[in-house]
């Protein structure tokens, strides 16, 4: 079934929310995941990208923008908002993990981590420009598959592929 036609089955009362959560849940929690390197936030950040797609699903447009589109903007916006609060919330220590706390890094793993860096920006700079822009469209500017697919004009699978084997080279580096 279409998104359209779910989002209009759903938005009437014929069909369950769930169907349309148990849809997508894999894929935002992925990004969200990605995103924040944390799975407790991930999975409390996918909870609430849900929360306010059920919120604002009546105000959905499909005219104005696909469904994942819409989807990938609300989850943008609720990883921009985790960011802030983050960003405001006092440091305390006492209160952090231990592999969350900041090191004090001797010159030595100064030296270390200034070298991963370089290599993995020669690298990078190196790289074919369509791994390049995939890349950057779909880990840096949170575009979905299909955007990035469209932008460099190659299928969604081909983009998928290109930014898998870029991001192997790079993880290779780090």
């Amino acid at each position: 079934m279409p998104d359209s036609e779910l989002v209009l089955g759903i938005v009437e009362g014929r069909i369950d929310f769930a169907v349309l959560q148990h849809r997508y849940e894999h894929r935002v929690f992925g990004r969200l995941y990605r995103l924040v390197r944390n799975r407790d936030d991930a999975e409390e950040l996918n909870q609430r990208v849900f929360v306010r797609v059920f919120e604002c699903l009546k105000d959905y447009d499909p005219e104005r923008a696909s469904f994942c589109t819409w989807l990938y903007t609300i989850t943008t916006n609720i990883v921009m908002d985790y960011f802030r609060e983050k960003r405001r919330a006092p440091l305390r220590l006492d209160y952090m993990a231990e592999s969350a706390a900041p090191s004090i890094a001797g010159p030595e793993e100064q030296r270390e981590e200034s070298e991963r860096r370089a290599r993995v920006m020669k690298t990078f700079e190196a790289m074919d420009p369509l791994d390049r822009a995939v890349v950057v469209g779909f880990h840096v500017r949170d575009q979905a598959w299909e955007e990035v697919a469209a932008e460099n004009g190659c299928t969604e699978r081909h983009a998928r592929y290109r930014a898998m084997v870029a991001m192997n080279k790079l993880r290779g580096l780090i």
